[in-house]
C-alpha cells in the first residue's frame, strides 16, 4: 500500500523541454594521475541542480562513456528523486569523455596519453569531487547512482568508498559480466529471447537469414548484388568490406533490445517505441525455408533501419561505422581492451546470430594490436570483487546500503546482480524494463512495475538516510 501511495506523484515527471535548464556547469581540478602524483592537472566537468535541496542529501551521478550531457537528458527521474529526497544534484563527467580531456584534442593520440583511463582513476576523481561537493553542501549524505557502465561505477564506488559514499543506487549495472563469471553466450541469447518472445518466426527469419547472408558473402560473385540490396555507402568489393554486413545487422538487433523501451525515444538514435515488436511485426517474413535468400535478407536490412534510420533520413547505409552517435567509442574500446573486459560470445544454436565463441588469446591479440598493451582480465574481480556461482559466493555478501535495478529484456542482465546477497541490498528486476529504464523520465506507456519499483527506490533511500 505505501508503494502505490506514491504513484500519482512519480508518474507526473518533470519533463522539462530542456533537461539541462535547471543545471549550471563548473570545472573542477583533477589530478591527470590520480596515484602518481605528479601534479599535472585537467578540468573535469560538472553540472549541478540544487533547486530541491533542503540539506537532506547529495544525489551524485557517476558519469560513463558519453559527454555528461547524454546522461542527464536520459536520467529524467533523477530530478524527482532530487525532489522527493530534498537533495543537491550532482552529474560528474567521466575522465575522456566529454570535455573531460586529460590531454585535450592529444587525449587519445598515443597510448602513453590514454594509460591513465580506468574506472579506479575516474572513481579518484570522484572522490576528490565529492569531498569538495559535501564540505560545500554541508556534510549531507551522498546517494551515488549512475546508469550501466556509470551504475558499475557507483556500486563499486559505495564498496571502495563508503566514508564518501553513504548509499548507493545502480541501474542496470552488469558488475558480474567478467571472465570466470558470467557465461559468454547468455548475452546474445537475452537479445534473442526478446525476439522470440514478440514472435518465434521473427527469431527463425533473423537466425535463417544469418546463415544466408554468411553463405552468399563466401562468394564474390554476390558482392554487388548486397551493395544494393544493403544501400551501402561503401563500394562491398572485398571480402573485408563484405565482413562487415552480418556485423552492421547484429549492432541494430543488439541496440533494439537493449534500449526496448515502450515509447519513442533518441538514446542511442531515433526509435519507435517498443522496436523489437516494431521489427517483428513490420518487417520479418511469415516464410523461414522457402523463401528466397534476397527477401529475407532484404526484410532484414529493412529491419536494421529501424534502428539505423527510422527518421529516414540517411541516403545510404555505412556498414564500416560505430552507430553509437554521442557515446565515446575510442574511449570505451581502449576501457574494454584493459581493465572493463566484458566476454561475449554466441553459438548460433542458443540464440539466433552467427557463432562466434569467446577466445581470449584472440581478444587479448586484438587489444594489444591496437592499443600497444595486453587486457587485465581479472581486473574487476582484484579491485572490486565479483561472484562465484559455483561456490555461490558473491562479494556483495559484505556490503549494505546498495540498490540493484535491473530489465529482463536488457542483454546485460547477464551480468546483473539479480538477487540480495544479503539484508542489507535491495534488488528490484523489471520483466518488461530494457537498460536502465527505470532512470528515464516517467511516461505514461511505462509499465507499471516501473513505476511501483520508482517508489520503492525512493522510499527505500529515505529509510537509510
Amino acid at each position: 500500500m505505501r508503494l502505490v501511495a506514491l504513484l500519482p506523484l512519480l508518474l507526473v515527471g518533470v519533463l522539462a523541454q530542456n533537461p539541462l535548464a535547471n543545471y549550471t556547469v563548473f570545472n573542477f581540478t583533477s589530478f591527470v594521475d590520480n596515484y602518481g602524483y605528479t601534479g599535472d592537472t585537467f578540468n573535469m566537468r560538472y553540472f549541478v541542480n540544487d533547486q530541491y535541496f533542503t540539506g537532506k542529501a547529495i544525489l551524485f551521478y557517476c558519469g560513463n562513456e558519453g559527454a555528461i550531457e547524454m546522461f542527464i537528458e536520459s536520467s529524467g527521474f533523477l530530478p524527482i528523486a532530487a525532489q522527493k529526497l530534498g537533495a543537491v544534484l550532482v552529474f560528474a563527467e567521466h575522465r575522456y569523455f566529454g570535455e573531460s580531456m586529460p590531454f585535450g584534442s592529444a587525449s587519445f593520440a598515443s597510448a602513453s596519453n590514454m594509460k591513465y583511463l580506468s574506472p579506479h582513476q575516474a572513481m579518484a576523481d570522484y572522490a576528490y569531487l565529492l569531498s569538495y561537493i559535501v564540505d560545500m553542501y554541508g556534510d549531507a549524505p551522498v546517494v551515488v547512482t549512475g546508469g550501466s557502465y556509470g551504475a558499475m561505477l557507483a556500486a563499486w564506488f559505495r564498496l571502495k568508498y563508503p566514508h564518501l559514499a553513504d548509499i548507493s543506487y545502480a541501474a542496470s549495472a552488469p558488475i558480474f559480466h567478467v571472465p570466470q563469471t558470467v557465461e559468454p553466450e547468455e548475452y546474445n541469447q537475452i537479445i534473442s529471447g526478446d525476439y522470440a518472445q514478440v514472435d518465434q518466426n521473427c527469431y527463425n527469419v533473423i537466425q535463417h537469414g544469418f546463415l544466408r547472408l554468411a553463405s552468399m558473402i563466401k562468394n564474390s560473385a554476390n558482392y554487388y548484388q548486397l551493395q544494393n540490396l544493403f544501400e551501402t555507402c561503401e563500394y562491398v568489393n572485398s571480402p573485408s568490406v563484405a565482413a562487415y554486413l552480418p556485423q552492421w545487422l547484429y549492432n541494430a538487433y543488439e541496440y533494439m533490445a537493449m534500449t526496448n523501451y515502450p515509447y519513442a525515444t533518441n538514446f542511442l538514435s531515433p526509435m519507435p517505441g517498443w522496436p523489437v515488436t516494431y521489427v517483428c511485426d513490420n518487417f520479418i517474413l511469415q516464410e523461414t525455408t522457402n523463401s528466397p535468400d534476397l527477401a529475407v535478407l532484404q526484410a532484414m536490412k529493412n529491419a536494421a533501419n529501424v534502428y539505423y534510420n527510422f527518421s529516414g533520413g540517411l541516403e545510404c547505409n555505412e556498414i564500416i561505422q560505430d552507430y553509437d552517435n554521442d557515446l565515446g567509442q575510442e574511449g570505451w574500446d581502449y576501457l574494454a581492451c584493459t581493465t572493463l573486459v566484458l566476454p561475449i560470445a554466441a553459438d548460433g544454436v542458443n540464440d539466433m546470430f552467427l557463432p562466434n565463441p569467446w577466445v581470449y588469446s584472440t581478444y587479448a591479440a586484438n587489444c594489444q594490436t591496437r592499443f600497444q598493451r595486453p587486457p587485465q582480465p581479472l581486473y574487476v574481480q582484484t579491485f572490486f570483487g565479483a561472484s562465484n556461482q559455483a561456490m555461490n559466493f558473491s562479494s556483495l555478501i559484505y556490503a549494505n546500503q546498495m540498490i540493484f535495478t535491473n530489465g529482463r529484456l536488457d542483454p546485460w542482465f547477464s551480468g546483473a546482480v539479480v538477487e540480495s546477497a544479503n539484508p542489507g541490498i535491495e534488488v528490484f528486476n523489471l520483466g518488461y524494463g530494457a537498460h536502465h529504464l527505470d532512470l528515464r523520465s516517467p511516461n505514461p506507456l511505462d509499465p507499471m512495475e516501473v513505476s511501483i519499483i520508482r517508489g520503492a527506490i525512493i522510499t527505500t533511500i529515505q529509510s537509510w538516510l
